[in-house]
């Protein structure tokens, strides 16, 4: 039963994860035209900075809350649900209240000094107020997890997409000469509002599914939750102050290399609003699971499931590798086609080709993080990323402006093959899972290979045709289809593994 609750919820996930990606990365094409690289680049760092305060406001509690909820279910106790809630929610208000008091107060000073462009400033002022809807969506979110409803959540994702995405439509048609700066405040308002519709989603979620029958259990569980939630809370507050940190110094590292103010902050917006969004698509088919994870592998733990949880961590990290090595050949193959298609900007098509290799890397770190989370060790998981940000600080530090954008690529480097290693190691010791590097490893990156040469292969007969989206979509299937034949002719068939044993 369990088994198949984790199918059917990751299935329609999968379809709401994999309609948002799309659509974001619609988004990001029709405001790339619209305000261009350089407005790109603009949002992306005002953005930066207001996460910092996002996860001074939100840090930890939804961890929390899914945790501690988890934990309850796991021991088989009823009616501590709305205690939890109700710590969880006073929590969440006084911390978010204070921090949107402090943006408010400080988006002049962050804006000219920290982030050194004046502009910034009205998109911050219109941000802050999202900061207590955000807090409250975290509390919301945890519990809906806790009781396996991720339906609801995706389904205030997608609302909060799409009242961003009509929000930014609707305003800019009515002022369509706006300048960068109003260009992105309008976006900055789009978010605001989508906050406030997806918390209020969410809230009606919560009461729809909230626990409704059982005496109310001992107290303690704002002890409880905030043993959970300061530990992470302080951690990630550290390790968004490095990433905040980073973000404000690629900028300004590509602009001492010799690059102009526009053209810093247009390759900067290339790699993390336009290339990172469109890398990140294939992985709709990853987060579903991921998602799913935490609340699963944590009631297992409570429970003393230590067979079940090592079964579940074995078959996500196949799954993984296996989804995401054909991802890394589709833009081996076609990073330039799809920007072309997507931007028409050849130089994103050189960012995606760069970025390639490291996709698996990426995917695998995300499952990664939401295992380790589920086994108790998110404490671990934030000092893991405290480290990596503090080398990528350094690194961006000394290498940027001495390298340009050649600096920028080796960070991404650097980054993207220490936390995965970290992960997987941790992982591994933890829960005694053994690596498999033939099935999880060496099948799929010879198939993939494979599939990637033929493709590229029978593509190079029609170059012309490469911005053709019939076309492109259909070699990109092929290369699945080839992966996917590849795949099997490196599996033995059970009646060889039969043949094997007796032999």
């Amino acid at each position: 039963m369990k088994k198949r609750s984790i199918v059917k919820n990751s299935l329609i996930l999968t379809g709401f994860s994999l309609a948002m990606r799309v659509s974001g990365i619609l988004f990001s094409m029709y405001v790339a035209t619209g305000i261009g690289a350089e407005g790109m680049g603009l949002y992306q760092l005002t953005y930066s900075a207001f996460a910092f305060g996002v996860t001074a406001a939100t840090a930890g509690i939804s961890v929390a809350v899914t945790r501690v909820l988890t934990e309850e279910q796991g021991r088989g106790r009823q009616g501590s649900e709305g205690g939890i809630m109700r710590c969880a929610l006073f929590y969440a208000t006084a911390v978010s209240a204070a921090v949107m008091a402090l943006v408010l107060y400080l988006s002049e000073p962050i804006g000219t000094e920290l982030l050194g462009d004046p502009r910034t400033v009205r998109s911050l002022r219109v941000l802050s107020p999202a900061l207590p809807l955000m807090a409250w969506a975290a509390c919301f979110k945890g519990q809906l997890l806790a009781v396996r409803r991720p339906v609801q959540i995706a389904i205030s994702d997608a609302m909060e997409q799409a009242v961003e995405v009509g929000a930014f439509l609707l305003l800019i048609r009515r002022m369509p000469d706006a300048d960068t700066e109003t260009a992105c405040a309008m976006i900055a308002a789009g978010v605001t509002l989508s906050e406030l519709l997806s918390c209020a989603y969410l809230a009606y979620a919560y009461l729809q599914h909230r626990e409704r029958r059982g005496k109310p259990s001992r107290s303690g569980f704002f002890r409880r939750l905030m043993a959970v939630a300061l530990p992470v809370a302080g951690s990630s507050i550290l390790a968004s102050g490095l990433r905040t940190m980073e973000n404000v110094m690629v900028p300004a590292g590509l602009e001492k290399s010799g690059l102009s103010a526009a053209d810093a902050l247009s390759q900067y917006g290339m790699v993390r609003g336009m290339a990172i969004p469109v890398i990140f698509l294939p992985f709709a088919f990853l987060s579903a699971v991921t998602s799913l994870l935490m609340p699963e592998v944590s009631e297992a733990q409570a429970a003393g499931q230590d067979g079940y949880i090592r079964g579940l961590i074995r078959r996500v990290i196949r799954y993984t590798l296996l989804l995401s090595f054909p991802a890394m050949g589709i833009f081996f193959v076609f990073a330039h086609p799809i920007a072309a298609l997507v931007y028409e900007n050849d130089q994103v098509g050189m960012i995606l080709l760069i970025l390639a290799p490291l996709v698996p890397l990426m995917y695998f770190d995300a499952v990664a993080d939401g295992i380790l989370k589920g086994l108790g060790q998110q404490n671990w998981v934030l000092r893991c990323n405290i480290v990596d940000s503090v080398i990528r600080v350094i690194l961006v530090w000394r290498l940027i402006p001495a390298w340009g954008f050649t600096g920028f690529m080796t960070v991404m480097y650097v980054s993207n093959i220490l936390n995965p290693v970290l992960s997987v190691h941790r992982m591994m010791r933890l829960s005694g899972v053994r690596m498999e590097a033939g099935e999880w490893l060496g099948k799929p990156v010879l198939a993939a290979a494979a599939a990637a040469l033929l493709t590229r292969a029978l593509c190079l007969r029609h170059p012309v045709m490469q911005t053709e989206v019939r076309v492109v979509v259909t070699e990109m299937v092929l290369l699945v289809l080839l992966y996917i034949g590849f795949l099997l002719l490196l599996t033995p068939t059970t009646i060889h593994r039969k043949a094997r044993q007796r032999a």
